[in-house]
């Protein structure tokens, strides 16, 4: 379910990043008590053709990276999530398209050109 905005550009994204390793929360970039999205995380619309998000955190082994929406309402949903092993990047640079998302390669709401890099 994607948010309407009176604007003209659609609808409303509002992503936030999440880093598992062992079952453990290692990065939120919300804060843990945060309650309302409208303080903590950027509105993106369909106009938006990047967003980014800068973690300062050291990381090696096994990952799970969730990419979440936090609707108006306050529920949070994911929207993609991948798994993989720090020990497998090579240059620096895991660069993922859509078919490698799992959640994205089946919801109309991301693109067909979708991507992610993540710079380590």
């Amino acid at each position: 379910e994607v948010e309407k905005n009176p604007g003209p550009s659609g609808a409303v994204f509002r992503p936030f990043v999440e880093v598992w390793q062992r079952g453990q929360l290692m990065y939120s970039s919300t804060p843990r008590d945060a309650t309302d999205a409208s303080d903590t995380v950027p509105a993106y619309t369909l106009a938006d053709t990047s967003m980014g998000f800068e973690m300062d955190l050291l990381v090696a082994g096994d990952l799970l990276l969730r990419v979440r929406h936090w609707h108006r309402t306050g529920k949070k949903e994911s929207v993609l999530r991948v798994s993989f092993n720090t020990a497998f990047i090579s240059d620096g640079v895991l660069h993922l398209g859509r078919h490698e998302l799992d959640g994205a390669c089946g919801d109309p709401r991301c693109p067909d050109d979708l991507f992610l890099d993540m710079i380590f």
